[in-house]
């Protein structure tokens, strides 16, 4: 799951530039296509293949990088005439807000994927720290904002893996979480969005030439209000679908704590998610094997399927599964 909205609105001459609500607009659309095909795979109605398909995967990566270009570019443009800090910190604070009530409700609704750092977080903590970059010149945002993107290739390490590390984003496997939107690598398409952004400032007739662009009105007020789209939209889609799959009997409720179930049934579903998330059949079969062995003997395995771990405990299983998970692939790249 992912959307966002930058901290600052655009501005020349105190102006809002329509084609960049028109193009925020376009990505809270495809934001709103992409979680409306999650649900439906969420209740069943569909099988959408998100975390293995190219396509959806590569949509996500575009609806990210739209959202964390156009906030770097907006934070430019909104800093050509000086910074308004009562303005900006109210942004800020807003944006903040959000991200931890989005971190809050998750936790208690999806305790095992609870949203800790996404998109919103990302967007925030980019739009502080990119204060520091904002006068630098378009070519060296652009180098910095690459570095950015490669880091966790030639940076990640075992000892970014605990969890008050997870939001940097150099860990050595993705944790679970239904929306991690890391600083690295995608304080990196920020800063590359803030390099496009200097190049506006200095181009006076592109900058005319897109404040004449038409757009359509739809697009710029979903724009315009993209956080106030992002907060609602998925209670407004899920409380629509779970209404039709209790009025119609089509699909399945989701359902948590539904009781033991035997290791055999376990394993395959354990498998079968494994394996949706893109990793091999060997790395599954090792990592299921693992992870089912160790959260029993750690006395957490009935309370892991039941939703019923306290938060210690949910940390220490979140931990075993990681590390199992972790374990498989490394065994799994190793050459024999």
């Amino acid at each position: 799951m992912t959307a966002a909205l930058p901290v600052a609105a655009e501005a020349e001459a105190g102006r809002r530039l329509a084609i960049i609500d028109g193009l925020r607009g376009v990505a809270i659309v495809a934001m709103i296509v992409y979680h409306f095909s999650w649900d439906l795979t969420f209740f069943s109605l569909a099988d959408i293949p998100l975390l293995t398909s190219p396509f959806w995967l590569s949509m996500r990566t575009s609806i990210v990088s739209a959202f964390l270009g156009i906030a770097g570019l907006s934070l430019v443009l909104a800093t050509a005439h000086g910074l308004d800090r009562r303005r900006y910190v109210r942004r800020l604070a807003l944006v903040t807000g959000c991200a931890g009530i989005i971190t809050v409700a998750t936790y208690f609704a999806i305790p095992d994927a609870f949203i800790f750092f996404g998109i919103l977080h990302c967007i925030a903590l980019s739009s502080v720290l990119g204060l520091a970059f904002v006068r630098l010149p378009a070519i060296l945002l652009a180098a910095l904002g690459l570095a950015c993107w490669f880091a966790p290739a030639y940076l990640a390490d075992p000892v970014f893996d605990q969890p008050w590390w997870r939001w940097l984003g150099l860990m050595t496997y993705e944790p679970r979480s239904n929306d991690y939107v890391p600083l690295l690598p995608w304080f990196g398409v920020f800063l590359i969005g803030m390099a496009f952004g200097r190049g506006l400032v200095f181009g006076r007739r592109a900058m005319a030439a897109l404040g004449r662009l038409p757009v359509p009105g739809l697009l710029r007020w979903s724009g315009r209000n993209s956080l106030a789209i992002y907060m609602v939209h998925q209670p407004i889609l899920i409380g629509l679908l779970f209404a039709w799959v209790s009025a119609t009997g089509l699909g399945a409720l989701p359902t948590s704590g539904q009781g033991p179930i035997d290791r055999v049934s376990l394993a395959e579903a354990c498998r079968q998610e494994c394996g949706r998330n893109g990793d091999a059949a060997e790395v599954c079969e090792a990592h299921c094997a693992c992870a089912i062995a160790d959260l029993d003997r750690a006395g957490l395995l009935e309370g892991r399927l039941a939703g019923s771990l306290s938060a210690p405990d949910r940390t220490a299983a979140d931990q075993i599964v990681d590390t199992c998970l972790a374990a498989a692939r490394a065994t799994s790249a190793t050459p024999p």
